[in-house]
């Protein structure tokens, strides 16, 4: 059906759909399916996943990322996807820019392996672990 590497890209923007999803839903009903959630920080840990799918535990973990890219591509969204897609072209452009700033990379792969080893002590949902991941992100 796809090439490899349109399949493994496909699975990628799948779960930033699904994160910005989360983002979108967590803003606007205060919480989230803890299930989705640990997908998203568990995927930030995958430290040399054998695939892409992999970095997931498995495509069928992304349904919510892929429902959404369904939902857009069709057109069957009309306004109802618009913060959580303005969140996703902001995350695919921070990523080109991230790409570029060896430093900063170098500086969040620090952090989350930081980050990784506290999950391992406590969990991944746990409040000490996440608030090491909002930091990541503030600086």
């Amino acid at each position: 059906m796809f090439s490899k590497p349109t399949r493994d890209q496909v699975i990628a923007l799948a779960g930033i759909f699904q994160a910005c999803q989360l983002v979108e839903t967590l803003a606007k009903n205060g919480s989230i399916p803890s299930d989705r959630f640990n997908v998203c920080i568990e995927s930030l840990f995958e430290k040399n996943p054998e695939s892409t799918e992999a970095v997931f535990g498995s495509v069928q973990h992304l349904q919510l990322g892929i429902e959404s890219m369904q939902e857009l591509i069709t057109l069957q969204s009309r306004g109802k996807q618009s913060d959580a897609l303005r969140y996703v072209v902001g995350v695919v452009h921070l990523s080109k820019k991230l790409r570029q700033n060896k430093t900063m990379l170098n500086l969040i792969g620090e952090r989350l392996e930081q980050a990784s080893r506290q999950a391992e002590h406590f969990s991944t949902s746990h409040s000490n672990v996440i608030a090491n991941l909002a930091q990541v992100y503030q600086d």
